[in-house]
Protein backbone atom coordinates (compact mmCIF):
# COMPACT_ATOMS: atom_id res chain seq x y z
CA UNK A 1 0.00 0.00 0.00
CA UNK A 2 1.33 3.42 -0.98
CA UNK A 3 1.78 5.89 1.87
CA UNK A 4 1.32 9.62 1.25
CA UNK A 5 1.99 12.38 3.77
CA UNK A 6 0.40 15.82 3.63
CA UNK A 7 2.42 17.89 6.05
CA UNK A 8 1.17 21.10 7.66
CA UNK A 9 3.40 23.42 9.65
CA UNK A 10 2.17 25.71 12.40
CA UNK A 11 2.04 29.37 11.47
CA UNK A 12 4.21 31.46 13.78
CA UNK A 13 1.97 33.50 16.07
CA UNK A 14 4.25 36.52 15.83
CA UNK A 15 4.31 36.97 12.06
CA UNK A 16 5.35 40.28 10.54
CA UNK A 17 3.81 43.20 12.33
CA UNK A 18 2.03 41.23 15.06
CA UNK A 19 2.68 41.00 18.76
CA UNK A 20 4.43 37.81 20.03
CA UNK A 21 1.77 35.27 20.92
CA UNK A 22 -0.97 37.11 19.04
CA UNK A 23 -3.11 34.86 16.83
CA UNK A 24 -5.37 36.13 14.10
CA UNK A 25 -7.05 32.80 13.44
CA UNK A 26 -7.92 29.79 15.56
CA UNK A 27 -6.06 26.49 15.33
CA UNK A 28 -7.96 24.54 12.67
CA UNK A 29 -7.45 21.46 10.48
CA UNK A 30 -5.48 22.36 7.30
CA UNK A 31 -8.21 22.60 4.67
CA UNK A 32 -5.79 22.19 1.77
CA UNK A 33 -4.68 18.82 3.19
CA UNK A 34 -8.25 17.68 3.84
CA UNK A 35 -9.26 18.53 0.27
CA UNK A 36 -6.29 16.73 -1.29
CA UNK A 37 -6.59 13.68 0.97
CA UNK A 38 -10.32 13.36 0.30
CA UNK A 39 -9.86 13.51 -3.46
CA UNK A 40 -6.99 11.05 -3.44
CA UNK A 41 -8.80 8.52 -1.21
CA UNK A 42 -11.90 8.82 -3.41
CA UNK A 43 -9.91 8.16 -6.57
CA UNK A 44 -7.53 5.58 -5.05
CA UNK A 45 -9.13 3.86 -2.02
CA UNK A 46 -6.08 1.64 -1.55
CA UNK A 47 -3.74 4.54 -0.82
CA UNK A 48 -2.96 5.47 2.78
CA UNK A 49 -2.92 9.23 3.33
CA UNK A 50 -1.63 10.75 6.57
CA UNK A 51 -2.22 14.38 7.53
CA UNK A 52 0.61 15.36 9.84
CA UNK A 53 -0.02 18.67 11.59
CA UNK A 54 2.54 20.45 13.74
CA UNK A 55 -0.28 22.36 15.47
CA UNK A 56 -1.37 19.15 17.17
CA UNK A 57 1.97 17.44 17.70
CA UNK A 58 4.23 20.28 18.74
CA UNK A 59 7.60 20.88 17.10
CA UNK A 60 9.61 18.04 18.67
CA UNK A 61 7.06 15.25 18.11
CA UNK A 62 6.30 16.59 14.66
CA UNK A 63 9.93 16.33 13.55
CA UNK A 64 10.31 12.90 15.15
CA UNK A 65 7.27 11.69 13.21
CA UNK A 66 8.71 12.94 9.92
CA UNK A 67 12.14 11.48 10.61
CA UNK A 68 10.63 8.06 11.35
CA UNK A 69 8.15 8.04 8.46
CA UNK A 70 8.54 6.29 5.12
CA UNK A 71 6.42 7.85 2.39
CA UNK A 72 6.27 7.53 -1.38
CA UNK A 73 5.20 11.17 -1.65
CA UNK A 74 5.14 14.10 0.76
CA UNK A 75 3.24 17.30 0.05
CA UNK A 76 3.62 20.76 1.60
CA UNK A 77 1.83 24.09 1.11
CA UNK A 78 4.30 26.71 2.36
CA UNK A 79 3.76 30.41 2.91
CA UNK A 80 6.54 32.98 3.18
CA UNK A 81 7.02 32.61 6.94
CA UNK A 82 6.86 28.81 6.99
CA UNK A 83 9.01 28.12 3.92
CA UNK A 84 12.40 27.86 5.72
CA UNK A 85 10.88 25.36 8.17
CA UNK A 86 9.27 23.49 5.27
CA UNK A 87 12.74 22.99 3.81
CA UNK A 88 13.91 21.43 7.08
CA UNK A 89 10.98 19.00 6.93
CA UNK A 90 11.48 18.32 3.22
CA UNK A 91 15.08 17.29 3.88
CA UNK A 92 13.89 14.80 6.50
CA UNK A 93 11.35 13.06 4.28
CA UNK A 94 13.56 13.24 1.19
CA UNK A 95 16.32 11.48 3.16
CA UNK A 96 13.86 8.63 3.66
CA UNK A 97 13.09 8.39 -0.04
CA UNK A 98 9.95 10.50 -0.51
CA UNK A 99 9.08 12.42 -3.64
CA UNK A 100 8.55 15.97 -2.32
CA UNK A 101 5.95 18.25 -3.93
CA UNK A 102 5.12 21.85 -3.02
CA UNK A 103 1.86 23.69 -3.72
CA UNK A 104 0.07 26.79 -2.47
CA UNK A 105 0.77 30.41 -3.45
CA UNK A 106 4.39 30.93 -2.36
CA UNK A 107 6.12 28.09 -4.19
CA UNK A 108 4.64 28.75 -7.68
CA UNK A 109 5.66 32.42 -7.41
CA UNK A 110 9.30 31.36 -6.84
CA UNK A 111 9.28 28.16 -8.88
CA UNK A 112 12.51 28.90 -10.74
CA UNK A 113 14.35 29.95 -7.61
CA UNK A 114 13.12 27.02 -5.51
CA UNK A 115 13.78 24.32 -8.09
CA UNK A 116 17.15 25.85 -8.93
CA UNK A 117 18.28 25.88 -5.30
CA UNK A 118 16.47 22.78 -3.97
CA UNK A 119 15.62 20.66 -7.02
CA UNK A 120 17.38 17.62 -8.50
CA UNK A 121 21.05 18.31 -9.19
CA UNK A 122 21.29 21.09 -6.59
CA UNK A 123 23.51 20.90 -3.52
CA UNK A 124 20.38 20.93 -1.33
CA UNK A 125 18.14 18.55 -3.25
CA UNK A 126 14.92 18.16 -1.28
CA UNK A 127 12.17 19.33 -3.69
CA UNK A 128 11.11 17.42 -6.81
CA UNK A 129 8.35 19.55 -8.32
CA UNK A 130 5.81 22.31 -7.72
CA UNK A 131 2.09 22.29 -8.44
CA UNK A 132 0.45 25.50 -9.64
CA UNK A 133 -3.21 26.24 -8.94
CA UNK A 134 -5.54 23.28 -8.21
CA UNK A 135 -3.69 20.33 -6.72
CA UNK A 136 -6.24 17.51 -6.59
CA UNK A 137 -5.74 16.01 -10.05
CA UNK A 138 -1.96 16.54 -10.18
CA UNK A 139 -1.57 14.72 -6.84
CA UNK A 140 -3.67 11.82 -8.11
CA UNK A 141 -1.59 11.63 -11.28
CA UNK A 142 1.70 11.67 -9.36
CA UNK A 143 0.60 8.96 -6.94
CA UNK A 144 -0.65 6.90 -9.91
CA UNK A 145 2.86 6.99 -11.39
CA UNK A 146 2.19 9.36 -14.28
CA UNK A 147 5.48 10.77 -15.63
CA UNK A 148 6.03 14.43 -14.80
CA UNK A 149 5.56 15.34 -18.47
CA UNK A 150 1.95 14.12 -18.33
CA UNK A 151 0.86 15.91 -15.14
CA UNK A 152 -1.13 19.12 -15.67
CA UNK A 153 -0.26 22.14 -13.52
CA UNK A 154 3.18 20.68 -12.68
CA UNK A 155 6.47 22.62 -12.79
CA UNK A 156 9.71 20.63 -12.64
CA UNK A 157 13.34 20.60 -13.81
CA UNK A 158 13.83 18.97 -17.20
CA UNK A 159 17.01 17.93 -19.01
CA UNK A 160 19.91 20.19 -18.16
CA UNK A 161 17.97 21.71 -15.29
CA UNK A 162 15.67 23.74 -17.56
CA UNK A 163 12.41 24.47 -15.76
CA UNK A 164 9.40 22.99 -17.54
CA UNK A 165 5.90 24.34 -16.93
CA UNK A 166 3.17 21.93 -17.99
CA UNK A 167 -0.20 23.19 -19.30
CA UNK A 168 -2.71 24.37 -16.71
CA UNK A 169 -6.14 22.76 -16.30
CA UNK A 170 -8.63 24.42 -13.90
CA UNK A 171 -10.91 22.12 -11.93
CA UNK A 172 -14.68 22.11 -12.00
CA UNK A 173 -15.36 22.48 -8.28
CA UNK A 174 -18.77 20.82 -8.67
CA UNK A 175 -17.00 17.55 -9.47
CA UNK A 176 -14.93 17.50 -6.29
CA UNK A 177 -16.08 15.31 -3.39
CA UNK A 178 -16.91 17.14 -0.13
CA UNK A 179 -13.88 17.35 2.15
CA UNK A 180 -13.86 14.49 4.67
CA UNK A 181 -13.24 16.12 8.05
CA UNK A 182 -13.17 12.75 9.80
CA UNK A 183 -9.68 12.20 8.38
CA UNK A 184 -8.40 14.11 11.41
CA UNK A 185 -9.35 14.29 15.10
CA UNK A 186 -11.64 17.32 15.25
CA UNK A 187 -11.78 17.17 19.04
CA UNK A 188 -8.01 17.59 19.16
CA UNK A 189 -8.36 20.88 17.28
CA UNK A 190 -11.38 22.03 19.28
CA UNK A 191 -9.41 21.56 22.52
CA UNK A 192 -6.82 24.06 21.28
CA UNK A 193 -9.38 26.73 20.36
CA UNK A 194 -10.40 29.49 22.80
CA UNK A 195 -13.68 28.98 24.63
CA UNK A 196 -15.61 31.73 22.84
CA UNK A 197 -14.86 30.25 19.38
CA UNK A 198 -14.45 26.56 20.23
CA UNK A 199 -15.87 24.37 17.49
CA UNK A 200 -14.48 26.30 14.49
CA UNK A 201 -13.89 24.43 11.23
CA UNK A 202 -12.55 25.79 7.94
CA UNK A 203 -14.45 25.76 4.65
CA UNK A 204 -14.01 27.35 1.22
CA UNK A 205 -16.89 27.55 -1.21
CA UNK A 206 -14.95 29.62 -3.76
CA UNK A 207 -11.54 29.75 -5.41
CA UNK A 208 -10.19 32.92 -6.96
CA UNK A 209 -11.01 36.60 -6.49
CA UNK A 210 -13.48 38.47 -8.70
CA UNK A 211 -11.60 41.75 -8.24
CA UNK A 212 -8.24 40.22 -9.15
CA UNK A 213 -9.69 38.42 -12.16
CA UNK A 214 -11.60 41.48 -13.35
CA UNK A 215 -10.91 45.22 -13.19
CA UNK A 216 -7.92 45.20 -10.86
CA UNK A 217 -5.65 43.47 -8.40
CA UNK A 218 -4.42 44.79 -5.08
CA UNK A 219 -0.71 45.54 -5.11
CA UNK A 220 -0.12 43.08 -2.24
CA UNK A 221 -2.24 40.22 -3.62
CA UNK A 222 -0.34 36.93 -3.91
CA UNK A 223 -3.30 34.75 -4.97
CA UNK A 224 -2.35 32.31 -7.71
CA UNK A 225 -5.65 31.68 -9.49
CA UNK A 226 -6.83 30.56 -12.89
CA UNK A 227 -10.22 30.01 -14.48
CA UNK A 228 -11.80 33.08 -12.91
CA UNK A 229 -13.93 33.06 -9.77
CA UNK A 230 -15.19 29.50 -9.29
CA UNK A 231 -17.61 28.28 -6.67
CA UNK A 232 -19.35 25.18 -5.41
CA UNK A 233 -23.05 25.35 -6.24
CA UNK A 234 -24.69 27.46 -3.51
CA UNK A 235 -27.14 24.77 -2.46
CA UNK A 236 -24.33 22.23 -2.15
CA UNK A 237 -22.19 24.68 -0.19
CA UNK A 238 -25.03 25.31 2.26
CA UNK A 239 -25.68 21.60 2.77
CA UNK A 240 -22.00 20.84 3.31
CA UNK A 241 -21.66 23.60 5.89
CA UNK A 242 -24.79 22.40 7.67
CA UNK A 243 -23.31 18.90 7.79
CA UNK A 244 -20.35 20.30 9.72
CA UNK A 245 -22.69 21.10 12.60
CA UNK A 246 -23.22 17.35 12.94
CA UNK A 247 -19.46 17.04 13.51
CA UNK A 248 -19.51 19.56 16.34
CA UNK A 249 -18.91 22.79 14.40
CA UNK A 250 -20.31 25.91 16.05
CA UNK A 251 -18.48 28.25 13.69
CA UNK A 252 -17.35 27.95 10.10
CA UNK A 253 -14.25 29.88 9.07
CA UNK A 254 -15.16 30.54 5.42
CA UNK A 255 -11.86 31.27 3.69
CA UNK A 256 -13.08 32.59 0.32
CA UNK A 257 -11.42 35.91 -0.50
CA UNK A 258 -14.66 37.85 -1.04
CA UNK A 259 -17.64 35.73 -0.03
CA UNK A 260 -20.40 38.09 -1.29
CA UNK A 261 -18.71 38.81 -4.63
CA UNK A 262 -21.44 37.05 -6.66
CA UNK A 263 -24.80 38.35 -5.45
CA UNK A 264 -26.87 35.76 -7.33
CA UNK A 265 -24.81 32.96 -5.76
CA UNK A 266 -25.12 34.57 -2.33
CA UNK A 267 -28.88 34.98 -2.65
CA UNK A 268 -29.43 31.27 -3.31
CA UNK A 269 -26.91 30.28 -0.63
CA UNK A 270 -28.65 32.43 1.98
CA UNK A 271 -32.04 31.03 1.01
CA UNK A 272 -30.81 27.45 1.48
CA UNK A 273 -28.88 28.22 4.67
CA UNK A 274 -31.87 29.91 6.31
CA UNK A 275 -33.78 26.62 6.29
CA UNK A 276 -30.99 24.57 7.85
CA UNK A 277 -29.47 24.15 11.28
CA UNK A 278 -26.48 26.26 10.46
CA UNK A 279 -23.22 27.11 12.29
CA UNK A 280 -22.30 30.76 12.61
CA UNK A 281 -20.13 32.06 9.76
CA UNK A 282 -16.84 33.90 9.96
CA UNK A 283 -15.98 35.19 6.50
CA UNK A 284 -14.10 37.73 4.40
CA UNK A 285 -15.52 40.49 2.22
CA UNK A 286 -14.37 43.51 0.28
CA UNK A 287 -15.94 46.78 1.40
CA UNK A 288 -17.19 47.31 -2.15
CA UNK A 289 -19.35 44.15 -2.05
CA UNK A 290 -20.87 44.91 1.35
CA UNK A 291 -23.95 46.76 0.16
CA UNK A 292 -27.29 46.73 1.97
CA UNK A 293 -28.69 43.79 -0.01
CA UNK A 294 -25.62 41.61 0.43
CA UNK A 295 -25.33 42.35 4.14
CA UNK A 296 -28.98 41.33 4.62
CA UNK A 297 -28.23 38.06 2.82
CA UNK A 298 -25.18 37.46 5.02
CA UNK A 299 -27.33 38.00 8.11
CA UNK A 300 -29.88 35.50 6.78
CA UNK A 301 -27.05 32.99 6.33
CA UNK A 302 -26.04 33.37 10.01
CA UNK A 303 -22.89 35.43 9.44
CA UNK A 304 -21.47 36.35 12.85
CA UNK A 305 -18.13 37.95 11.96
CA UNK A 306 -17.06 39.59 8.70
CA UNK A 307 -13.41 40.48 8.12
CA UNK A 308 -13.08 43.58 5.96
CA UNK A 309 -9.78 44.48 4.33
CA UNK A 310 -10.03 48.19 5.06
CA UNK A 311 -6.21 48.47 4.77
CA UNK A 312 -6.21 52.30 5.03
CA UNK A 313 -8.63 55.18 5.51
CA UNK A 314 -6.69 57.45 3.16
CA UNK A 315 -8.25 57.66 -0.30
CA UNK A 316 -4.87 58.53 -1.78
CA UNK A 317 -3.26 55.41 -0.33
CA UNK A 318 -6.18 53.19 -1.33
CA UNK A 319 -5.77 54.39 -4.93
CA UNK A 320 -2.05 53.57 -4.77
CA UNK A 321 -2.72 49.96 -3.75
CA UNK A 322 -5.46 49.33 -6.32
CA UNK A 323 -8.02 48.48 -3.65
CA UNK A 324 -11.07 49.77 -5.48
CA UNK A 325 -12.39 51.32 -2.28
CA UNK A 326 -12.47 54.61 -0.39
CA UNK A 327 -12.70 55.79 3.20
CA UNK A 328 -16.41 56.49 2.73
CA UNK A 329 -16.98 53.00 1.30
CA UNK A 330 -15.09 51.43 4.19
CA UNK A 331 -17.16 53.36 6.72
CA UNK A 332 -20.38 52.39 4.97
CA UNK A 333 -19.45 48.69 4.97
CA UNK A 334 -18.75 48.65 8.71
CA UNK A 335 -21.92 50.61 9.49
CA UNK A 336 -24.07 48.21 7.44
CA UNK A 337 -22.60 45.20 9.23
CA UNK A 338 -23.25 46.70 12.65
CA UNK A 339 -26.80 47.69 11.73
CA UNK A 340 -27.43 44.05 10.75
CA UNK A 341 -25.98 42.77 14.02
CA UNK A 342 -22.81 41.36 12.42
CA UNK A 343 -19.47 42.04 14.11
CA UNK A 344 -16.72 43.46 11.90
CA UNK A 345 -13.05 42.53 11.94
CA UNK A 346 -11.17 45.52 10.54
CA UNK A 347 -7.85 44.72 8.87
CA UNK A 348 -5.38 47.59 8.50
CA UNK A 349 -1.98 47.51 6.78
CA UNK A 350 0.73 49.98 7.79
CA UNK A 351 3.53 51.00 5.42
CA UNK A 352 1.51 50.95 2.19
CA UNK A 353 2.84 52.75 -0.89
CA UNK A 354 2.22 56.47 -0.82
CA UNK A 355 1.74 56.51 2.94
CA UNK A 356 3.08 59.56 4.78
CA UNK A 357 2.50 61.12 8.16
CA UNK A 358 -0.03 63.39 6.49
CA UNK A 359 -2.00 60.54 4.89
CA UNK A 360 -2.00 58.65 8.16
CA UNK A 361 -3.25 61.69 10.06
CA UNK A 362 -6.02 62.13 7.50
CA UNK A 363 -6.84 58.43 7.71
CA UNK A 364 -6.83 58.54 11.51
CA UNK A 365 -9.42 61.31 11.41
CA UNK A 366 -11.56 59.06 9.18
CA UNK A 367 -11.21 56.18 11.66
CA UNK A 368 -12.58 58.48 14.36
CA UNK A 369 -15.74 58.92 12.27
CA UNK A 370 -16.16 55.15 11.79
CA UNK A 371 -19.01 53.50 13.65
CA UNK A 372 -17.69 50.71 15.90
CA UNK A 373 -19.30 48.12 18.17
CA UNK A 374 -19.47 48.95 21.86
CA UNK A 375 -18.27 45.45 22.73
CA UNK A 376 -16.87 42.42 20.92
CA UNK A 377 -15.71 38.98 22.16
CA UNK A 378 -12.63 39.39 19.95
CA UNK A 379 -10.41 42.29 18.90
CA UNK A 380 -12.02 44.33 16.14
CA UNK A 381 -8.80 45.94 14.90
CA UNK A 382 -6.16 43.71 13.29
CA UNK A 383 -3.03 45.57 12.18
CA UNK A 384 -0.05 44.31 10.24
CA UNK A 385 2.88 45.90 8.49
CA UNK A 386 3.06 45.70 4.73
CA UNK A 387 4.36 42.34 3.51
CA UNK A 388 6.11 42.18 0.15
CA UNK A 389 5.27 38.68 -1.04
CA UNK A 390 6.73 37.02 -4.15
CA UNK A 391 4.36 37.04 -7.09
CA UNK A 392 2.75 40.37 -6.17
CA UNK A 393 2.96 43.71 -7.95
CA UNK A 394 4.74 45.04 -4.86
CA UNK A 395 7.39 42.31 -5.25
CA UNK A 396 7.97 43.24 -8.89
CA UNK A 397 8.34 46.92 -8.01
CA UNK A 398 10.79 46.17 -5.21
CA UNK A 399 12.92 43.93 -7.45
CA UNK A 400 13.18 46.80 -9.94
CA UNK A 401 14.77 48.90 -7.16
CA UNK A 402 16.60 46.07 -5.36
CA UNK A 403 17.73 43.55 -8.02
CA UNK A 404 19.91 41.82 -5.43
CA UNK A 405 16.82 39.99 -4.16
CA UNK A 406 16.40 38.22 -7.49
CA UNK A 407 17.22 34.52 -7.49
CA UNK A 408 16.51 33.96 -3.80
CA UNK A 409 13.99 31.38 -2.65
CA UNK A 410 14.12 32.43 1.02
CA UNK A 411 12.97 35.96 1.77
CA UNK A 412 13.19 37.79 5.07
CA UNK A 413 9.95 39.72 5.47
CA UNK A 414 11.42 42.24 7.87
CA UNK A 415 14.37 42.99 5.61
CA UNK A 416 12.05 43.35 2.62
CA UNK A 417 9.80 45.68 4.61
CA UNK A 418 12.69 47.97 5.47
CA UNK A 419 13.70 48.05 1.80
CA UNK A 420 10.10 48.78 0.85
CA UNK A 421 9.91 51.72 3.27
CA UNK A 422 13.17 53.07 1.87
CA UNK A 423 11.86 53.20 -1.69
CA UNK A 424 8.08 53.52 -1.51
CA UNK A 425 7.09 55.19 1.75
CA UNK A 426 8.04 58.32 3.61
CA UNK A 427 7.46 56.65 6.95
CA UNK A 428 10.10 55.20 9.26
CA UNK A 429 9.68 52.06 11.34
CA UNK A 430 9.23 54.36 14.32
CA UNK A 431 6.39 56.11 12.50
CA UNK A 432 4.79 52.71 11.85
CA UNK A 433 5.01 51.76 15.52
CA UNK A 434 3.50 55.11 16.54
CA UNK A 435 0.68 54.74 14.02
CA UNK A 436 -0.16 51.26 15.25
CA UNK A 437 -0.14 52.41 18.87
CA UNK A 438 -2.43 55.33 18.05
CA UNK A 439 -4.94 53.06 16.29
CA UNK A 440 -4.86 50.53 19.11
CA UNK A 441 -5.53 53.25 21.70
CA UNK A 442 -8.44 54.57 19.63
CA UNK A 443 -10.07 51.16 19.30
CA UNK A 444 -9.35 50.19 22.93
CA UNK A 445 -11.11 53.35 24.08
CA UNK A 446 -14.17 52.70 21.93
CA UNK A 447 -14.58 48.90 21.85
CA UNK A 448 -14.64 46.80 24.99
CA UNK A 449 -13.02 43.39 24.48
CA UNK A 450 -13.37 41.19 27.60
CA UNK A 451 -9.98 39.98 28.76
CA UNK A 452 -8.08 42.24 26.37
CA UNK A 453 -4.64 43.36 27.43
CA UNK A 454 -4.53 46.98 28.51
CA UNK A 455 -1.56 49.28 28.15
CA UNK A 456 0.22 50.05 31.39
CA UNK A 457 -0.25 53.63 32.57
Amino acid sequence: MKKIALIALAYPADGLGREPGERWFDVMPPLWALALATYLRSAMPGVKVEIIDEQLLGRARFLQRLAAGRYELAGFSPVAYTYPAVLDCARLVKKNGAMVILGGHYAPALKNEILGARGPGSSDYCIDAIVRYDGEKPLHALVSGTPFSGVKNLVYPGPGGKIIENPVAPLDLAKLPPADYTLVSLEAYFRLQPAHSRGTLPFASQRGCKWAEGPGRCIFCSIQSTGGLRAIAPAAAALRMADLAKLGARYIFEGSDDFPADQAWLKEFASRAAGLKFPALRLFARASTLNQANVALLKAANARYVSVGVESMSDAVLRCVGKGASAALNRRAIALLLKAGILPKIHVILGLPGETRATFSAGFAEFKKMELPVESPEPVLLTSTFAVYPGTEAWRRLLAREPGYRGRDIVDEKVLFRAWLKHFSRLTEGDIDSARAALERLFAARVRVPGARRDKP
